[in-house]
């Protein structure tokens, strides 16, 4: 039941991330849904399922987009790892204040590989434009983090069929 819900609420935030929030632009930006599903899984999922969450997470975008293939499964699986030294390190991503945190640094992190990623076609955006984006994305983001944070609850919640793993690397 723990992977029906699991596959259930990402196939359903890649579908709002990629018809709804792709066309609404809301802020003129649209919210890295998968981004925050990812942030909000450290704590539930152990070490291997993170990482082939986040694999198919950056292959599903990378499909969609039609642009630099590779560029968001490579990113994904990088920020999964990177979340996962910060556990094993001790940092509590449960804690809201840390998960926006960690949002804020990779939905920056993200819009700096996409900007690079832009240099290939000979236009890079200003500095400012980045930060501005990221900040307007950070904003959409953190309200999702609100309405996701309900679904991993339901995932990782103990003493019933759906414990929390904590497995160090």
């Amino acid at each position: 039941m723990r992977r029906v819900w699991l596959i259930g609420g990402l196939v359903l935030a890649f579908l709002f991330q990629v018809s709804f929030f792709g066309a609404a632009h809301l802020l003129g930006v649209a919210p890295n849904i998968l981004l925050v599903a990812v942030v909000l899984l450290v704590p539930v999922l152990a070490p291997p399922e993170l990482v082939a969450t986040a694999v198919g997470i950056g292959f599903v975008l990378d499909m969609v987009s039609g642009a630099d293939f590779g560029l968001r499964t490579a990113f994904f699986v990088m920020a999964a790892l990177a979340l996962l030294v910060l556990r094993n390190s001790g940092v509590d991503s449960e804690r809201p204040v840390t998960a926006l945190l960690l949002i804020l640094a990779a939905g920056l992190a993200y819009n700096v590989v996409i900007a690079t990623g832009l240099v290939a076609s000979g236009t890079f955006p200003a500095p400012w434009t980045i930060l501005s984006l990221g900040l307007r994305e950070f904003i959409l983001d953190a309200v999702c983090l609100v309405v996701l944070r309900f679904w991993v609850v339901l995932l990782g919640r103990e003493g019933g069929t759906l414990p929390i793993r904590r497995r160090a690397l």
